[in-house]
């Protein structure tokens, strides 16, 4: 293959793109071209030109750096794409380990310029006349001047057509791989890049040599076939120490058979040696034919040992030649294969090889087999899957659908179908899958190969193993397993294992008989159901530490099937005797039955003569004997009845009316006759279903429903669906739905004497399913006997006018309390002078309503004091009393009756004496004394002044009298006169 022009575009973790190529790489023309960049930190779009030296064609192409950061080391990933490609196209490539010093050495915490210039990792040269990029940074500059070198690179493509030559695949380097194909033109890459190989020949062949770790391919639509002059080619190879991932890609053929002699070939179709790894795999629907020549695997080793070949997808088919597997050992080899998946087709066509497993002579196998379908048949005497001829085979199933014949060839012993080759032990554990196994002459079904043993562990999945098939499923619900032997010699034994690890040895005497024994260590067992020569035989004894001898009985020519009755609760049996002229007796059992002793003239009590309509429930066990003309038991079946083996039991529902009150919830009843408990009767109303009910022992079953249907009645249906056993009924009754008690209550309200009425408001008792008034009809009215000139007392408010189809509506009084009005009558204040009458008393009146007055209170106005017409000057309580009223509250508040003190004049008496004389006795007069006083009640010492002395001359001279002093009386003093 010469790669075309391809187009390079680099994707840059840095800011430079540099591509240098190795020394063995060509060089080409390398044109320049100036970039530019952003401010630090920003992002640079470098432009570039890339010349091809092969088309000498120029291409632009461009580029982002999203970071100014420039790292020790210098990663560049660079997506190359081939011409007429898309960009999604692309494949991406990594390199890595380029140096970059700066001058003078960086430090990006301080500004300045700095040149960056890579240093070479060892191996790599600039070309000729290349001088080294540099990249000027400015550090905190707008802009920066930015220069660069770029190379054309490796082609993206790796597409080789082996009929242009030879493919070879070595390794070249840490990583890398080299193809040497056509007159010898290679290319080197990345292992982990995928090969496509395409083409055809019949002379050219493809090699993965040693030592490569791994490798991907694909094979597109390839065929090689060998001819005379290159008949000792393995068509495809793979070297010891190398592991394949093949991918398969439309209709492949590796074809090793088209010359072989008696000493020629020992060719794989894909060779696949040991120590080395293959794994297939498909795109879709891609597939793989290949065979072997003399000697060799159609997939594995041409001869001796093969490596491990795994199988994950896709169509292959794969035949062994003689001495080859068709997948696995050459002659003599083992054989180590896995099938995880696909189609998988392998035989051996000649003789001694298996179809999956070891080869011809000697040649183990070990098989692993997780999913796919998987077809295989080994050649003369060797497993269908598992070891060659003389070959142990170690088999382990866990998935997937497995058919494998052993083979014969006119052998006296063949192989097992999985196991082990003639006269080998077979290994075998399946633990799920649908298998199928054939022996050949002697050879286990599953086990070892005639004349040799086999381990089997069967711990899941259904397996079918003899020359005759018989299923061998595992028994649900117990630790039971049928197993399948057949055609075993007497003098071999076979040990299996029952699921439980009980081992169980087994033989034949070579006459019909089979013979089952324990360990004398074994203590217990589960019954153990064993299948021969394509009769069933059952097993069934007491395990004794002395005694472990179990004796198979013979079953009846056809096996006993069940169905249904025609008549409620029935089943019929039908089976077949082995000899024609014999009768049948049936006998129904609700456990196990302990086979009977062979030629007993005994058969149990209860055994009909017909085996229609037999009253039988589910899980009841159903035994038939064959009895020959002597009344002999010469056979004996049984079978276990399921739920479909019995005709359904006629049922009836008595379903029970029921009453609820709206929104309430009922408890709904039904009756399934017969009773019986344990089944589903489902309820609905008015239609809609309300859940169901399991019935008790009785048969009733219960199913609590909250209603919101409305007021009425409804159709209750209970509904059995039935089973195999009973048979559906449904039964019908009448829901009476009644209307749910509603209370309204006017809410009780006061209001004073005199106000008008308050507004009235009611609240609801009893609603349901989370309903409020806003669902009930009519209009809410509250009316009441009061006014706002009703006296004080209780008056009723009563609610009515609501309706409603689901509530019975009661409505219940509140009641209106009219409180008195308060009303406040105050005492006036009044006043006297000391020693008047107390004045007439008054009082004010605040609160009246309705406009009223003082004439509509009861009672008679009264005012007591303790003030007097001789109480002295000071404030006495006036307290109003006596009015009454129903519809006031009085308070009464007192006034203040105020004492002043009276007026009293003391004057001086007119007096006259001789000049020269002394002064007279002065006196006074008192005008204004009341209640009886004297001058004896004022207080203080009567005292008298005046300027003449017995010396003053003729003349008028005033006494001033003083000293007197009073609470009850105001004291005014007068002067007299004293004439000289």
């Amino acid at each position: 293959m010469k790669p075309g022009r391809k187009i390079l575009l680099l994707l840059l973790t840095a800011v430079m793109v540099l591509l240098l190529l190795p020394q063995s790489v060509m060089a080409e023309e390398i044109v320049q071209d100036n970039g530019s960049a952003g401010s630090a930190g920003g992002v640079i779009t470098v432009f570039a030109t890339l010349t091809d030296a092969v088309s000498n064609q120029t291409v632009d192409i461009g580029t982002q750096l999203d970071d100014l950061i420039l790292p020790d080391t210098l990663s560049v990933t660079a997506q190359v794409y081939g011409e007429g490609d898309t960009l999604e196209e692309a494949q991406e490539i990594e390199l890595t380990g380029f140096t970059w010093q700066s001058e003078p050495e960086y430090d990006p915490l301080a500004g300045g310029e700095y040149i960056f210039t890579p240093v070479l990792p060892e191996g790599w040269i600039a070309q000729d006349g290349v001088t080294l990029p540099q990249i000027t940074v400015l550090v905190g500059a707008a802009a920066m001047p930015m220069g660069m070198e770029l190379l054309s690179s490796i082609p993206t493509e790796y597409i080789f057509d082996v009929s242009e030559g030879n493919i070879t695949i070595t390794p070249s380097g840490v990583g890398q791989l080299t193809v040497t194909y056509g007159a010898g033109e290679t290319a080197t890459f990345d292992v982990e890049q995928e090969i496509t190989i395409t083409g055809s020949s019949d002379t050219y062949s493809v090699a993965v040599l040693q030592n490569l770790d791994t490798v991907y391919i694909t094979l597109d639509n390839v065929i090689i076939e060998n001819s005379p002059a290159n008949r000792i080619a393995c068509p495809f190879s793979v070297g010891a120490y190398s592991t394949v991932h093949l991918t398969l890609s439309g209709e492949n053929r590796l074809d090793a058979t088209t010359w072989f002699g008696a000493n020629d070939g020992r060719n794989a179709g894909l060779g696949v040696p040991y120590n080395a790894t293959l794994v297939i795999t498909a795109a879709s629907t891609g597939s793989l034919w290949a065979h072997g020549s003399y000697k060799g695997a159609g997939i594995g080793s041409g001869f001796g040992h093969s490596g491990t070949v795994t199988i994950d997808g896709g169509t292959v088919t794969a035949y062994g030649s003689s001495g080859g597997a068709g997948i696995g050992g050459g002659e003599g080899g083992m054989g180590t294969v896995i099938i995880n998946g696909g189609t998988v087709t392998a035989r051996n066509l000649n003789s001694g090889a298996a179809g999956i497993g070891g080869g011809n002579w000697q040649g183990n196998g070990m098989v692993t087999i997780t999913g796919g379908t998987v077809t295989a048949e080994g050649g003369g005497c060797a497993a269908g899957i598992g070891g060659g001829s003389s070959g142990v085979g170690e088999v382990t199933i866990t998935g997937g659908t497995v058919t494998a014949t052993g083979g014969s060839g006119g052998y006296s012993f063949g192989g097992a179908g999985i196991g082990g080759g003639q006269g080998r032990d077979g290994i075998v554990t399946i633990d799920g899958g649908t298998v199928t196994a054939y022996g050949s002459s002697g050879g286990a079904g599953i086990g070892g190969g005639g004349g040799g043993s086999g381990t089997v562990k069967i711990n899941g999945g259904s397996v079918n193993a003899s020359p005759t098939p018989s299923t061998v499923t595992n028994n649900s619900g117990s630790s039971e397993y049928l197993v399948t032997i057949s055609g075993l010699p007497a003098s071999v034994g076979v040990s299996y294992e029952v699921n439980g690890g009980i081992p169980v040895s087994c033989s034949t005497d070579n006459n019909g008989k089979l013979y089952l024994w324990l360990s004398a260590t074994t203590g217990s067992a589960d019954t153990i159901l064993i299948s021969a020569g394509g009769s069933q035989y059952t097993a069934i004894g007491e395990v004794s530490t002395s005694t472990n001898n179990f004796t198979a009985y013979f079953p009846l020519n056809t096996s006993p099937t069940a169905a249904p009755g025609t008549a409620s609760g029935t089943t019929t049996v039908t089976a077949s005797p082995n000899t024609g002229g014999d009768v049948l007796r049936y006998l129904v059992s609700t456990s196990f039955i302990t086979p009977p002793e062979m030629n007993s003239t005994s058969v149990p009590a209860g055994a009909v003569t017909s085996g229609n309509n037999l009253a039988a429930t589910a899980g009841d066990w159903v035994g038939v004997y064959e009895l020959n003309s002597s009344s002999q038991v010469v056979a004996f079946s049984q079978i276990q009845l399921s739920a479909g083996d019995i005709s359904a039991v006629a049922t009836t529902i008595n379903t029970q009316p029921a009453t609820v009150v709206y929104g309430g919830s009922v408890t709904l009843s039904a009756t399934l006759s017969p009773g019986v408990a344990g089944k589903t009767i489902s309820f609905s109303i008015n239609g809609t279903s309300v859940g169901a009910g399991t019935t008790d022992g009785s048969g009733v079953a219960t199913r609590n429903a909250t209603i919101s249907l409305p007021v009425g009645n409804y159709p209750i249906l209970a509904s059995f669906a039935g089973d195999p056993v009973y048979a559906a009924s449904s039964g019908s009754a009448m829901l009476t739905v009644s209307p749910a008690p509603l209370t309204v209550t006017a809410n009780n309200k006061t209001k004073v004497y005199g106000s008008a009425n308050p507004a009235f408001t009611a609240s609801y008792s009893g609603f349901v399913l989370g309903q409020d008034p806003s669902i009930l009809g009519g209009t809410l009215t509250l009316t009441t006997p009061a006014t706002a000139s009703s006296g004080a007392g209780s008056y009723a408010v009563t609610p009515s006018g609501l309706t409603s189809v689901n509530y019975a509506i009661t409505f219940v009084d509140g009641t209106l309390t009219v409180n008195p009005a308060p009303l406040t009558i105050t005492a006036d204040n009044k006043a006297k002078t000391y020693g008047d009458p107390n004045p007439a008393f008054t009082v004010s009146y605040s609160g009246f309503v309705l406009g009223q007055d003082p004439s509509i209170l009861g009672g008679i106005l009264t005012f007591t004091t303790p003030a007097t017409a001789a109480s002295g000057v000071g404030s006495y309580e006036v307290t109003p009393s006596g009015l009454t009223s129903v519809n006031y509250a009085i308070t009464f508040v007192d006034g203040t009756l105020t004492v002043t003190p009276a007026a009293l004049t003391v004057t001086a008496h007119e007096k006259s004496k001789t000049y020269g004389s002394a002064n007279p006795v002065f006196t006074v007069s008192y005008s204004g004394l009341v209640n009886g006083d004297a001058a004896s009640s004022l207080a203080g010492t009567l005292v008298f002044t005046t300027p003449a002395t017995a010396s003053s001359g003729a003349g008028t001279y005033p006494v001033t009298p003083s000293g007197l002093t009073s609470v009850n009386y105001a004291i005014t003093f007068v002067d007299g006169t004293l004439t000289v």
